[in-house]
């Protein structure tokens, strides 16, 4: 539709990339490939993608107020499922990783501080120790971050799921959501589920032995 997402420089006989995108509101999005030699020589093809009637995105569902628990925290409730907004201690968590999308940490060895992440952050091993410990764990799932700008009355009354989607960057998306405070909103993508959601933080609390709050609104 306009946008420029990949531009690429190859010397190179073939090239392959893997390129995911989420559709927009629009009633048709238009892709276009096109690929210059040296001389300014050109050929392309485009993709159209059509919005099937009814289809808005799937449901929302909401978690409100979940709060998170840091890593010292004594039977402290750091891990989140999506799928059914609870909550669970590092020793639960283990039992069922395949559940395990979101996570919070207080990063003391870099300058991430407050983080929200999943198993799959490259989180330092020294973070979660022990037998249930994430080195340990053989499901790693990984959830992806994008900051975005929303206030609270806006994030609020989100109930287009298309915007869910579409505020959400695939090229751009992070594995941790870190240095939080009180009125970040991040867009997030779950990669094994490809669900896209959005939350706003309400409160963070000390470091190791801390907290955060937050809300979550996401596809069901």
């Amino acid at each position: 539709n306009g946008s420029r997402i990949v531009d690429e420089g190859m010397n190179t006989k073939e090239f392959e990339k893997n390129i995911d995108f989420a559709k927009d509101s629009s009633t048709v999005d238009s892709i276009d490939f096109i690929i210059r030699d040296i001389k300014g020589n050109s050929a392309s093809t485009s993709l159209r993608v059509t919005k099937k009637g009814g289809t808005a995105g799937g449901e929302l569902i909401r978690y409100n107020n979940i709060t998170l628990d840091a890593q010292s925290v004594t039977d402290g409730k750091g891990f989140l499922s999506l799928s059914n907004g609870s909550t669970y201690t590092l020793q639960s968590a283990y039992g069922i990783q395949g559940s395990i999308s979101i996570l919070y940490y207080y990063d003391a060895i870099g300058t991430d501080a407050n983080t929200i992440a999943s198993p799959g952050a490259n989180i330092d091993a020294s973070v979660f120790t022990g037998t249930y410990g994430l080195p340990n764990w053989t499901v790693i799932n990984t959830t992806r971050f994008y900051q975005i700008t929303l206030s609270q009355q806006e994030f609020e009354a989100i109930t287009d799921p298309v915007f869910v989607v579409s505020s959400y960057s695939e090229s751009s998306g992070k594995r941790k959501a870190k240095n939080l405070v009180a009125g970040d909103v991040y867009s997030f993508k779950d990669e094994s589920t490809s669900k896209y959601g959005i939350f706003r933080v309400y409160g963070v609390a000390g470091q190791d032995m801390g907290s955060v709050t937050f809300s979550i609104v996401m596809q069901k």
